[in-house]
This record gives structure tokens, sequence and C-alpha cells, in this order.
């Protein structure tokens, strides 16, 4: 009996079972790296970019915190102008992959230039110096606080708003930016 054709028929199914197999791993490999590189290297990278920016001049952190609530902004805005019927929710739910909550890397990435943003406003000009040579040394996790001092010549200024109190009762949960519109407004003045 001869087996001779059944057996390269056989070979021949083995070869593509294997080319088939290969191929599936090769895309599935390509696939998972696309994902990866996109959820996870992407911002971690985006991340890197930013505290470095803040380690060369921590009051970055202040013009990052702005440029962020800008593009949040528009987003909203342009939300807004949508229509909100559940068709239309639907559509822009599945647009955005199905996801209704930010990623990890985003949250992550917000709050570094939130610390950021509050550690700039907390220590000022001044502070910003320090926390830059901090970030700069090569202990990870140590802090020097015996930074050598500079002398500086400062004028110091008091503001007072009148009526704050009235202010506070008539615009409630907007008084804080009522405040932060002031502060800018004598921020400004000064810096010119």
């Amino acid at each position: 009996m001869d087996t001779r054709e059944f057996v390269e028929y056989t070979a021949i199914l083995s070869i593509a079972r294997t080319l088939f197999i290969c191929v599936v791993l090769a895309g599935g490999s390509m696939v998972f790296s696309k994902d990866a590189n996109e959820l996870v290297l992407a911002p971690i990278e985006r991340m890197n970019a930013k505290v470095q920016r803040i380690q060369k001049d921590p009051l970055q952190a202040m013009k990052l915190g702005d440029e962020e609530y800008r593009i949040e902004l528009k987003k909203r805005q342009k939300e807004a102008r949508r229509s909100k019927t559940f068709i239309e929710r639907a559509k822009i739910w599945k647009r955005q992959g199905g996801q209704s909550e930010p990623l990890e890397t985003v949250v992550l990435e917000k709050t570094i230039i939130k610390i950021g943003s509050l550690l700039a406003l907390g220590f000022g000009e001044a502070g910003a110096e320090i926390i830059g040579s901090n970030m700069k040394g090569g202990d990870a996790g140590q802090a020097n606080v015996m930074v050598p001092g500079k002398r500086v010549d400062a004028i110091f200024g008091f503001c007072a708003v009148r009526d704050f109190t009235t202010a506070t009762e008539i615009l409630q949960d907007k008084v804080m930016v009522f405040m932060n519109a002031i502060g800018e407004i004598v921020h400004g003045l000064v810096e010119e």
C-alpha cells in the first residue's frame, strides 16, 4: 500500500498550520505591543516629559495646569454643544471606546501637574529654585533643605477686599473665582 500522497498531503497541512499559527502569533504580538505603547508607554513618556519640564522650572507647573484646564474646558464646551439625546450619547461613548472613566495614567498625569502647581504656588519664585535644585539632585526621594540662600530685594504688599463677607454671601461657591480674578489683576499689575 502506497501512502506517499497521504503523507505529502499531511505534511502540507502541517506546514500550513504552522504558518497560520505564526501569522496569528505575530498579529497578536503586534496588537498587544500597540496597546502597550498607547496605554502604558506613551502616557509614561508624557508624564516623564512633564516632570522634566517642572524640574527645569517648577513654575512651569502652573502653565501646564493652565494648558490642561483650557484643553479640558474646550472639550466640555464641544460636548455641551452636541445634542444630548440617548443615541448621541451612545455614539460618543462608542467613539471613546466604551470608556466612561479616565485611565489611571491620565489621573496620574493630572495629579503630577496639580502637585507641581501647588508647590509652585506655595513656595513662589524663591521656593521654585530650591525645589528645582532638589529635583536635579541625584538622591531619589531625598530633599536637601539646607540649600544656601540668596539675598533678594523684595516689596511686600497687602490687599484687602472690602465687604468680603457680603461678597461671600452673595457669590457663595463662586467667591473663589472672584478672588482669583482679583488676584490675577493685582499680580498682573505688580509684574508690569
